[in-house]
């Protein structure tokens, strides 16, 4: 039942056995089962289960790797993986599934490893091709990671994280691709809070939020706020005192479930920023770590525009360049823009800068990431 799709039948029976017998199978497959739905979190206690009953097991060990990945655990995941490999030292997939966790460790030394023995045992395997571009291209190894995306674009002409790399390896995209941004942050959506905050220290929507205290003063409840970008609600909460309405939009359909458990938002809705229309008009739009994804900001700053109200304020944070050019795409995919550039722009828009500081918005690597936070007020 489990193989053809069956999974309420396939569950009711699992359940059966685990009652009948101790047998480990039955909760590592119901743990399976369970990952299989995007209840990883339920998955994690069933598989532990059955490692305490067959702890050599090297398949158990796989699961619960790939649990602990999706649940954002990534070193303990990593460790999953490598316990496969010491008793199955040439399984592909753990191979490729550490390579994954690695990357995301900001390891990209043990994680081309990885990647380029899983990309030897399969060929085919796209996540492998496009894990040793990742690492490769963090490594500053440019024609590895060109080789690898045009071997996973082989695999999948269409497969945007592939093509994105390599034009980001051979040419100057002006922001990512949405379908690109979109599959990011649905991975990402179960554990983002809990990594960003805790793991990068990540404070921007707070900062964010005291910046417009300082400034401008609102009274409590009194705005319309557009969250842009809203993600799973982080901004949503720092601004929901001062919030009359709140709407929030994202590509991310996992962020903006997320998000919708908070209760925060008037509305939620599944579109760019770059295209987004409004009959509203809105007394303050919000980019929190959004921007990092659009190297042009042109059209977003006229969208944005388009919300607001006649006075209305815009607030959001760049990553800051300071090497003399307007924008430019960083080692981790994401567009850093210089300070006076910011300002030529939104001076060209017709918006008057209310305020701006220099801040640290997160960790990466081990790194603080320097950014500035920008205020503005539409005319």
């Amino acid at each position: 039942m489990h193989q053809a799709g069956r999974l309420a039948e396939a569950e009711r029976l699992y359940r059966q056995s685990l009652r009948a017998d101790e047998l480990a199978d039955a909760p590592h497959l119901l743990g399976l089962l369970l990952h299989q739905q995007g209840r990883s979190r339920d998955a994690a206690p069933m598989i532990e289960r059955a490692l305490r009953l067959a702890p050599q097991a090297a398949n158990f060990h796989l699961s619960y790797g790939a649990v602990l990945a999706a649940l954002g655990y990534l070193a303990a995941a990593a460790t999953a993986f490598r316990r496969v490999l010491g008793a199955r030292p040439s399984d592909q997939l753990a191979l490729r599934n550490l390579a994954t966790a690695e990357l995301g460790l900001d390891r990209p030394e043990t994680a081309v490893a990885a990647a380029g023995r899983a990309c030897l045992l399969d060929r085919d395997d796209i996540t492998a091709w496009t894990a040793r571009a990742h690492a490769a291209r963090r490594l500053g190894r440019r024609p590895e990671a060109a080789r690898a995306c045009r071997a996973a674009l082989t695999l999948d002409p269409d497969f945007d994280e592939a093509r994105f790399l390599l034009l980001s390896l051979e040419g100057d995209p002006s922001r990512s691709p949405p379908a690109y941004v979109r599959q990011v942050f649905d991975r990402y959506a179960g554990h983002f809070d809990r990594d960003l905050v805790e793991r990068l220290g990540y404070r921007s929507p707070e900062m964010l939020a005291e910046l417009v205290v300082r400034h401008l003063k609102p009274t409590p409840g009194s705005l319309a706020i557009l969250d842009l970008g809203c993600g799973t609600g982080l901004v949503g909460v720092a601004l929901a005192p001062l919030a009359r309405r709140m709407v929030g939009l994202d590509l991310s359909p996992a962020m903006l479930a997320e998000a919708r458990k908070r209760g925060l938002y008037a509305d939620l809705i599944e579109t760019d920023l770059e295209s987004m229309m409004f009959d509203e008009r809105f007394d303050l739009a919000v980019a929190a770590d959004v921007l990092v994804y659009l190297g042009d900001l042109g059209p977003a700053f006229a969208a944005i525009d388009r919300a607001l109200a006649p006075g209305g304020a815009v607030l959001f944070s760049i990553e800051e360049l300071t090497d003399g050019e307007s924008y430019r795409l960083t080692d981790d995919l994401r567009y850093a823009h210089a300070y006076e550039h910011i300002r030529r722009m939104a001076s060209d828009r017709g918006w008057t800068e209310v305020a701006s500081e220099r801040a640290t918005l997160r960790r990466q690597g081990g790194k603080p990431v320097g950014g500035v936070l920008f205020l503005f007020r539409k005319g």
